[in-house]
Parts: C-alpha cells; structure tokens; sequence
C-alpha cells in the first residue's frame, strides 16, 4: 500500500488559502479510483515543526504533500504553538528529508516559491515538485486534481506532473508553467529484487541471444550470396532484437518510471554489462544503417554472371558453357574491373535470372539452353541486364536454330560466345560512356567490334560506331570521330543519330555547309528529332541567321520543353539580336531546368551588364564562381562590371586574379589592358 501524506499550514497573519477544499478534492479522487484500497491517504493541518517530524516517522509515507505559504530563499511557512508563522529553512528543510531518502519517493510543495526548496530537497528525494513563481488558489487545487487522479490510477509521477499542469491548462488560466519537477532514478532497495522477476530478465537475455543467432544465420547468408527477402528479414530481426535486450539492460526501470524494478539496474555487478548494453544501443542502428546503405550500393566491379546452358551430362560434352566463359574471361582479362563468375546451375526463367543476378550484385546474367533432335539444335540464349545504362538499345531475341553439324563442328558455340562478348562489351562501353569515362568507353567499344566477324540484324554494330565517334567527339577528336558515324551510317543509312553527331563534329569544325547537309538529313528521318533542331539553330547561329536559329530552337523547344540547353542557346540569340528582356527570360528559364549551369548564369551577368544593372551582373558572376572557383572569365567579367560601376579597387583584385589563373593568353592580355586603365601595376 502506498501512503500519501498532506500536510497543510495557514498560519495567523498570512492569506488564507482554500486549504480544506483542496484535501477533499484530493479525497474524492481517491474513492473514485479503482484501486482505492492500494492507497492510504493521511491529512494533517495546522502543522508545526514537531507534527511535521513526528506524522512522518510514524506514518513513513511514500509521498509528502505540503500546502501552504513559501517565502523563496528564506523556506516554507509552519505554525508555531500559538498559530503564528515560524519558518523552516531551506537548508533544515534539506536536512531533514535527507534523514527520510530511503522511504520517501516524492514531494509535492503546493505553495508559492517553493521551486528553491524543491531543488534542495531534490539533493536526496528522487521526485520534488515546486512552484516557481506565486500561484493562485485555484491554479494550486486545479494541479493537485489532475496530479492524484493520475496516481491513482497508476500512472508515474513524471506522467502525474504533466496531468496537473495540463488541468491548469484546460481552465485556461495562465499558470501552467509555473509547476517545475526535479526527478531522477534511483537504485532500488534490496528488498525489491523480487526473485519472480527474474523470469522476465531470462526472457530478454533468451530474446537477445536468439537475435544474435539470427542475425549470425543472416550474416552467413549474406556470405554465401544470399542476399534476398528472407535474408534481410533475418537481418532485421535479429538486430532489432538484440537492440530491444541492450535497451532493456541499459535503461532504468523503477517506481518513478513506473516500468518495474530492474535487476541490472539494481546491481553495480553488471555496471560494464551495462555500458556494453548502451554501446550496442548506440552502435546497432548505426550498423544497421550503415550496412542497409552498403547493400543498395552497387558494386564496383561490373559483375557477369553466367548460368548453365547444360541440364544433363550429355549435354557437357558440348562445353556450350565453358565455350562462353572462357572467351568472356580472355577478353576481359585486360579489365580489372570486369568479373565473369558462373552461376554453376541452370536458370530457367527471367525472374530466376534477376533473382540469382540480385543475389550476387551482378550487372549481366546470361542464361538459357538448348535442344537438338538428329538434324537440328534449337538455341535459346538470353541476355539479361540488371541495371541498363542510359543509350542501351534494346537487345531482340536471341533465339536461333542451327544444323547439329554446327554444335558438333563448334561453331555454333563460338558464334554464340562471340555474340556474348559482343553485348557484354556493348553494355560495359555505354556505361562507361553514361559515366564520361570517355576513354574506357573506346577502348569497350573498340574491343566489341573485334568480336564480330559477320555482323547479323541482332549484332547491328551502328549503335556501337555511333557512340565510339560520340566518345572521339568528346575528347575533340573530330576527324576519328567522322570516321565513326560514316561508318554507322554506311551500316545503316535509315540511322538518324550518326547524321546528327557527324553534323555536329562539322559544326565544330566550323564547316557549316556539311553540318547543315547533316541536321536536315537526320530531321528528314527523323522529323521529331528535338536535339538535330537545337543542333541546326546553333550553326544558323553561328552564320548570324539569327531568325532560322530562333525558329529551330523554338520547334526543339515545342518538342522538348524542358531542354535547359535549348533555352540557353536560344538566349544567346537573342543577346546577339540586342533582345536583351528575352534573353534574360531565357537564361531564367535554362537556370530554373538547371540550377547548376554556371554558363547560364555568366551569359545571363553579361546581359545584365549591357543593359548597365551591374549589381545583378555582379551577383551572377559570383554565382558563376562559386560554381567554377577558376573560371577567369567569370573573374574578368566581374571586373569589368566593377570597374563600370566605380568600384576599381574591387575591379583591379579581379583582373590580378586573371593573371593569376593565366588560363588564355588573349584574356590575360584584355586583364593587362583593364589594369594599365585603372592605372594599376
């Protein structure tokens, strides 16, 4: 049973307060209550000093409630013998308390200022609530309410706290705040450690040892490439399992948190138990997560994975499989980032396939099988990739019948190892290519050609000289780069990109005529094609056909509206044409596709340095720095908007800062001419 003890003082000569209405308000909660008999509630009032010693050396309560006056630092007010007020100090007040640590759990002092003995008294006690400010009658009443309904119904004291000052609240009196609780865990009492209890810790400790065991069957699993739905489940149960033990043995449970005593808490013996248990509470989701991130990454290394093609011993002797390892492994070997691992079991459905591929962070699976009767083989060879980069053309089907002198002879074998190598390389060269590793994506696309003596429809080799003259075109190698899309389009005169790209390579060349043959020719195949139109207005641009040049990149623009190139060009234009209000409007519209495009914002500062707003200007140019710290052309022309708008010191640091970079002769030259201007050295 848990004995509340309320003490109450209302000494002559001090306000009277609603003492005796706050006990029967604090009565009639109790009989409410379900569990009445578990409490026992005693009232004292007009305590003196030896009531005050006296009521709780008998009684020895679990909880000391005190109503009345508080004077701050100096204590709380008590009545003498003849009903005047004698005060107790703060420090007595300590003391005393101090004596009673060991029965008493909580004290509440319902009286004004009383939050400085709360805070001494807390020196022993592990729950002490307080006032700190004055509080008015009803605000008092209204917290001792909401306080005891939710003691008797079980709740824990920090709860309890929280449902008084919220009944303050629902009166909507301004006094919520003014109750403050000191509040800390203690170390229960031997008498506490109840033996039945000890079923409960066997419990947890039984949970975590079977979450270890589960998450070392997951780790196994992950070891041996297992890393599916079933894997991860026991993964995630099993930390979470052990976390819920390290928590249970780390956090104290007592009569304060109102959870139960805690046999771990209760004793120093398992102090380092304890902090192992708050280092996995800190350390498992930091894991968890950290693996969860490792496990999406993909891998490194490009991973081709090969399943059997063979389901019965016959079938061996026809080293269909090996055929196509060992030719993948020869012309890889020169990669180290390309792995060919076999599978060592036949697959025989593309879901099979994606599930093994997944399992194993594999990039390719190749899979499939074969049948011959005693004229024919029917081949049914699939390519499966798992994570297709950006151009990868779409891979038809596979399947093809061939004569059994062709699986006796080998050829069919070598064809089809041939035809592997071929994708395998296609599909490695457009990733590199996705990545701007333009010179990995040749040396791929290079080495894909070398594998296919007799090109089919299926092994069209005009995707790949397409994107090895791209890749050229990249590195401004615009001669090889020709070389390539005329290849590409002598393969497949009906293949409107290398026309495209080849017009661009002559753009760049600045053989306009031969880029204008081009770009109509892939739009004449290609009416739809967006990128040919912006091509085209870039070289109308180029020979000041200023209108042809907008007309081109308003149709690229009606098919692809959310071409930030498109728009940035298109502004260009029209600051050539003095239409500065568009041109702006453009780059606005190209920096708000792409925020990151640091020549929108130059060209855009440019602009607004022609039409004389050099404060925009400037604060373009430094977004172009900040984007690009060592572009001198940023540096230059901020320079120059300085120096238009008076400001020379900061004009002349930015054409030093040209110098400095020394990145084109001609504009370290202009940055000389401005600084001799300024009259600068």
């Amino acid at each position: 049973m848990k004995k509340i003890l309320i003490l109450s003082a209302n000494p002559i000569n001090t306000n009277r307060l609603r003492l005796d209405e706050e006990v029967r308000e604090i009565q009639q909660a109790l009989e409410r209550a379900q569990n009445r008999e578990a409490f026992e509630l005693i009232t004292r009032g007009a305590v003196r000093i030896d009531d005050l010693r006296r009521t709780l050396l008998d009684s020895k309560p679990q909880i000391v409630h005190f109503s009345g006056h508080g004077t701050g630092t100096d204590g709380l007010v008590f009545e003498n013998t003849s009903g005047d007020p004698q005060i107790v100090s703060t420090e007595s007040l300590s003391h005393f308390f101090e004596l009673l640590k060991e029965r008493v759990e909580c004290v509440l002092l319902n009286a004004c200022y009383s939050e400085i003995q709360a805070q001494a008294i807390h020196q022993h006690i592990d729950c002490v609530i307080g006032m700190a400010q004055p509080i008015q009658d009803n605000a008092a009443i209204l917290f001792s309410k909401g306080f005891y309904d939710a003691i008797f119904v079980g709740r824990n004291y920090a709860d309890a706290f929280r449902f008084g000052c919220n009944n303050i609240d629902f009166y909507n009196i301004p006094e919520s705040n003014i109750p403050t609780i000191k509040i800390r865990h203690r170390e229960p009492k031997p008498e506490e450690k109840i033996p039945a209890q000890l079923s409960t810790h066997s419990l947890f400790i039984g949970t975590g040892v079977l979450g270890l065991i589960i998450s070392l069957v997951g780790l196994v699993q992950l070891a041996f490439n297992e890393n599916g739905l079933i894997t991860n489940i026991l993964l995630a149960f099993g930390l979470f399992t052990l976390w819920m033990c390290c928590a249970y043995i780390y956090f104290p449970s007592s009569r304060i948190t109102g959870v139960g005593i805690n046999l771990f808490r209760s004793s120093k013996q398992y102090k380092t138990l304890r902090r192992l248990a708050l280092a996995g509470i800190i350390i498992i989701p930091l894991l968890s997560a950290t693996a969860f991130y490792v496990l999406q990454l993909p891998p490194k290394d490009i991973i081709v994975l090969l399943a059997d093609f063979e389901s019965s011993n016959e079938q061996k002797d026809y080293r269909v499989t090996k055929n196509i390892f060992e030719k993948l492994e020869n012309a890889t070997q020169s990669y180290s980032d390309i792995k060919v691992q076999l599978l060592n079991k036949v697959v025989t459905s593309q879901e099979d396939a994606r599930k093994e591929g997944r399992k194993r962070k594999a990039t390719i699976v190749i899979w499939g099988d074969y049948g011959k009767t005693a004229t024919t083989v029917q081949l049914s060879p699939h390519f499966e990739v798992l994570r297709p980069p950006k151009h990868l053309p779409q891979i038809g089907q596979l399947e093809q019948t061939a004569a059994v002198s062709e699986l006796n002879s080998f050829k069919l074998q070598t064809h089809l190892s041939s035809e592997m190598v071929y994708f395998s390389l296609l599909t490695v060269g457009l990733t590199r290519y996705t990545a701007s590793d333009w010179d990995k994506a040749i040396t791929n696309f290079s080495d894909a050609l070398k594998q296919v003596k007799d090109p089919t429809q299926e092994l069209d080799q005009s995707v790949i000289y397409n994107y090895l003259g791209n890749a050229y075109g990249k590195k401004k190698d615009y001669d090889r780069a020709i070389a390539d899309f005329n290849q590409a389009i002598k393969i497949d005169p009906n293949y409107a990109k290398p026309y495209n790209n080849r017009g661009l390579a002559y753009y760049y060349k600045k053989d306009y005529d031969r880029a204008f043959a081009d770009f109509n020719q892939a739009l004449k195949l290609d009416p739809s094609f967006a990128i040919a139109y912006n091509n085209r207005g870039l070289a109308y641009g180029e020979k000041k056909d200023y209108d042809r040049a907008i007309a081109d990149f308003n149709q690229a623009l009606k098919l692809d509206p959310k071409s930030a190139d498109t728009y940035y060009e298109r502004g260009i234009v029209y600051d050539e044409k003095k239409d500065y209000d568009r041109a702006i409007a453009d780059f606005n519209q190209a920096l708000k596709l792409d925020p990151k495009s640091a020549d929108a914002y130059g060209n855009r500062g440019i602009v607004y340095g022609e039409k004389k707003n050099y404060g925009r200007a400037i604060a373009d140019f430094n977004q172009v720095l900040k984007l690009d710290p060592k572009s001198a052309d940023a540096y230059y022309n901020r320079g120059f908007a300085y120096k238009s708008k008076g400001t020379k010191d900061l004009a002349a640091q930015d054409f030093k800062k040209v110098l400095e970079l020394n990145d084109d002769v001609e504009l370290s030259q202009k940055a000389k001419q401005q600084l001799q201007e300024l009259g600068v050295k």
